[in-house]
């Protein structure tokens, strides 16, 4: 007996730009990376023309003068991820949006969760570099 393999369509997901925030990239990257960069399925060149896609300003500007193919894929990818991938630039910020944290008064439910939010945002980021 062969199961069957069902055809499931998913609908269609929007990628997260980017602009050189630096807030954004480790979640703009592990995403690029688990839906496009690890995908067998996808060429080089489709991989290059996504990541053009996703990309403004500096990010952009820092690729866009190479050719679409798919030697230069790995190039961009890698011009990226030098670029923007430095851990001790992004622990620094996220530190230093840990020990900026508004104060907030106890009486405040909504202080209080904008707190705490941000807070398990930037600790959680530190805990993932």
């Amino acid at each position: 007996h062969v199961p069957s393999v069902s055809q499931v369509r998913l609908p269609r997901l929007d990628l997260q730009k980017f602009s050189g925030d630096l807030m954004t990239w480790i979640s703009f990257i592990n995403l690029f990376d688990a839906t496009i960069h690890c995908n067998a399925s996808l060429s080089a060149v489709m991989k290059f023309q996504c990541l053009l896609s996703v990309l403004s300003g500096e990010p952009l500007n820092l690729i866009k003068g190479l050719n679409l193919t798919s030697a230069n894929y790995l190039i961009a990818y890698d011009l990226l991820r030098d670029r923007y991938h430095n851990t001790r630039r992004l622990q620094t910020l996220h530190l230093n949006q840990l020990l900026d944290l508004p104060q907030t008064s106890s009486s405040s439910i909504k202080g209080l969760r904008l707190f705490v939010n941000q807070y398990t945002e930037h600790s959680q980021a530190l805990r993932a570099l």
